[in-house]
């Protein structure tokens, strides 16, 4: 059986592999690679919408400079402004479109990258049709571009790099086919490849520093939010994933149920076997309740030296009560030696399970109370038991139907 303390430990283990092996390629072990991705494509997507945003002001400043600033040659106007109206500004909007709304979000790369081709295609033709109109459209509009996907569009290096290389092949065919400049103009030519060349190099450093920042972060949540020996959340881990579920629950009107169990006579365990023994126990027990608290909104914490608390969520009540038998039975079924125990021959637990469908007067420390007064009750009955309380909270006041089992 694959323990809690075998996940928690397989995840920092591979963290801190990853974080010492290095990633010179960009690139992590595939399980990690893609909670990058993931995490990735969510945290650029403000800086994304703010490059975009930026992109449509700077086109509308143009399309003004153009023609009333800056009055250019009527046969590149009949190029340029259809070009800026009809190709880049809709690319750019799209791109908004796309990214703002969650539906499409996961197009927004795509969107973003073909307006990045529009933009720089649309340069490449003013640029050579303003030559023959001797009029020099900037070709610094393509390279700011360029530098500025790499460092807001949030687009993956390598997934960015072959168009940045597309796109300069297609430049340098555009200045020596079309544009045909002198001596200085392929002067200017070579100080834009260079800055490409920088922006290429700070693409790369860029990311590099936030997978070494998301691994370390990473790293840190998993050594703060479990407990060291078990592998299961901490209390304040418990607390917030558990307090995220309950206000789903409330939200959806859905039935809870949250387990405190405790280990039958664990002094007398740890006083007679040893408290190495007494690790290997509660690894153990840790291991049979996270087995059954898998879901995604379901979780489960080491709450005290040997108390553990449990919260599941939509189950219906009957579900519910199974669940928390099982973790009795299965307790039992590990066949862990007890000779000094008063209850049995093998290890026990006692528990207390409430179960309610929340309000919004409901929270997660009424509950936990409810769930250790029956676990002391399931004690004072002579412990190896559960006892079930079945809640509902009208006027912000707790009423219980106890029942026993």
């Amino acid at each position: 059986m694959e323990t809690s303390k075998d996940t928690h430990a397989g995840v920092a283990d591979a963290l801190k592999k990853q974080r010492k092996r290095g990633f010179t390629w960009l690139s992590f072990e595939p399980h990690l690679e893609r909670g990058f991705q993931l995490d990735y494509a969510e945290q650029g997507l403000p800086f994304r919408l703010t490059l975009i945003g930026f992109s449509l002001i700077a086109v509308l400043g143009i399309i003004i400079l153009d023609n009333l600033v800056l009055p250019i040659p009527e046969g590149l106007f009949n190029y340029s402004f259809p070009l800026q109206i009809f190709a880049i500004m809709p690319a750019l909007l799209l791109a908004v479109w796309v990214t703002w709304h969650e539906r499409w979000r996961r197009y927004s790369e795509f969107a973003l990258l073909l307006a990045v081709f529009n933009i720089a295609l649309a340069t490449g033709v003013m640029r050579a049709v303003g030559a023959q109109e001797s009029f020099q459209v900037p070709l610094e509009y393509t390279t700011t571009v360029i530098a500025a996907v790499f460092f807001l569009g949030w687009v993956p290096f390598w997934r960015f790099l072959p168009i940045v290389v597309l796109l300069t092949i297609m430049m340098l065919f555009n200045e020596w086919w079309f544009v045909g400049p002198m001596i200085d103009g392929w002067y200017r030519v070579s100080v834009n490849l260079m800055l490409i060349t920088v922006s290429v190099a700070g693409g790369y450093s860029f990311e590099y520093v936030v997978r070494q920042s998301w691994l370390n972060s990473r790293l840190l949540e998993q050594l703060s939010n479990h407990d060291p020996l078990t592998g299961l959340l901490n209390r304040r881990a418990f607390s917030e994933t558990a307090g995220r579920g309950l206000r789903q629950a409330i939200r959806e009107k859905k039935v809870i149920g949250l387990a405190l169990l405790d280990i039958d006579h664990f002094k007398l365990y740890n006083d007679n076997y040893g408290h190495p023994a007494g690790d290997v126990c509660l690894e153990k027990v840790a291991a049979v309740l996270q087995s059954l608290a898998k879901r995604p909104l379901d979780a489960c914490s080491r709450y005290g030296g040997e108390e553990f608390v449990v919260a599941w969520f939509d189950a219906d009540v009957p579900t519910l009560e199974s669940l928390a038998e099982e973790a009795l039975t299965e307790i039992r079924a590990l066949q862990i030696p007890h000779a000094f125990s008063p209850v049995g021959s093998v290890l026990t637990a006692s528990l207390g399970l409430v179960t309610i469908r929340p309000s919004q007067a409901t929270t997660l420390e009424q509950l936990l109370e409810q769930a250790d007064r029956a676990m002391y009750r399931a004690k004072q009955q002579g412990r190896d038991r559960m006892v079930v309380e079945h809640c509902s909270v009208p006027n912000a006041q707790i009423k219980t139907a106890a029942g026993e089992k």
